[in-house]
């Protein structure tokens, strides 16, 4: 698929929400990975975030001039660094998830409620999943990323070593956007698309679609990017956590609507922190009428119809202020579940 790096300490129960989702095509930059344990979903620059790893390099990519609503190719010209990835902004210390740029219209065959994926490192993502209907199922994925101001961002090689084109879009609200492809003559990539245009506030934002009918697709993503909304929302979250051990760094957060999980449910949520190099976290989902299934060292309960789990990185040390604190066993008395209806989520998470 990849150059995809990942270590060897893993989490042994990892995002179960991540779990089956399968991989777009050539989508995994190689010089930047976010490591999520054993299980990973795969998509476009980065893999996703929970209690993680981070490995990341500076990639060189190539710098384009941009078309403007005319039809033509540009080409690529000299080449410039750029981030790997938009930087998250600052979040309020109570509340882990901050979203930047929002759906408006989605087709009908997605969610219509996006989720979420944020972390160090990698910048925060909104996607819009359609439904898994079976295990490897090419479910439809959209992903809405926005850049940071000033950032103005290049077309670099594919995965796959392919240069890659930027060939001219009808403008986003009167501003310019193009598609990102390897076919110049395929604007959609080979059903791999990726749309950018740039935001009233001047920030660059790209959406990229993949496993999505294939009928009138373009005009749906012009659609899609015309709905999109910019600026910080505060996501309320299915739980709070109170009395976190101390110096316990936030890492990551995956809020999918549905559960990436066959039959999983409406929604599904992991989170990550680190101490003194200790990856820890949790995931929830609703609960299917059954104890959770979990793997050794995994601790989990079911409370108002949520099940939660959280797990620590096998095979490392515990620090001494996690060791104080209960433990894992003592995390899962620490973190309050709001139950499966969103009306009763919250932005006062860490409290």
């Amino acid at each position: 698929m990849s150059t995809e790096q990942c270590t060897e300490s893993e989490l042994s129960a990892e995002l179960t929400l991540l779990a089956d989702s399968p991989a777009p095509p050539s989508r995994v930059d190689p010089g930047a990975a976010l490591v999520v344990g054993r299980r990973r979903l795969r998509r476009r620059r980065a893999a996703t975030t929970g209690a993680t790893v981070a490995l990341v390099a500076v990639v060189t990519v190539t710098a384009i001039s941009l078309p403007h609503g005319t039809g033509a190719v540009a080409t690529p010209a000299t080449s410039a660094t750029t981030p790997a990835r938009p930087t998250a902004p600052a979040v309020a210390a109570n509340d882990p998830l901050v979203g930047v740029a929002h759906f408006g219209w989605l087709p009908p065959y997605v969610a219509p409620e996006a989720g979420y994926d944020s972390g160090f490192d990698h910048g925060i993502d909104s996607l819009a999943l359609g439904p898994l209907k079976a295990a490897g199922d090419d479910n439809p994925h959209i992903w809405l990323n926005l850049y940071p101001a000033g950032v103005t961002p290049t077309v670099d090689k594919a995965a796959d070593g392919r240069t890659q084109y930027a060939v001219s879009a009808p403008d986003v609200h009167g501003s310019p956007a193009y598609w990102v492809t390897a076919d110049r003559s395929d604007p959609t990539n080979n059903g791999d698309m990726t749309l950018r245009w740039k935001t009233g506030t001047g920030q660059w934002a790209e959406i990229h679609g993949y496993y999505l009918p294939m009928q009138g697709v373009q005009a749906t993503m012009a659609r899609i990017a015309e709905g999109v909304g910019v600026g910080n929302r505060a996501i309320p979250l299915p739980y709070y956590v109170t009395g976190l051990p101390a110096g316990a760094k936030f890492e990551g957060i995956s809020l999918s609507r549905p559960s990436m999980d066959v039959n999983g449910g409406p929604w599904g949520l992991g989170v990550g922190y680190a101490l003194d190099g200790y990856q820890f976290g949790w995931r929830m989902s609703v609960n299917k009428g059954t104890p959770p299934a979990h793997d050794p060292g995994e601790f989990c309960r079911t409370i108002k119809g949520v099940d939660l789990c959280v797990n620590g990185q096998p095979g490392a040390t515990m620090p001494a202020a996690m060791v104080a604190a209960g433990g894992l066993q003592g995390l899962l008395t620490r973190i309050t579940p709001l139950g499966t209806d969103e009306s009763t989520w919250t932005t006062s998470v860490v409290r």
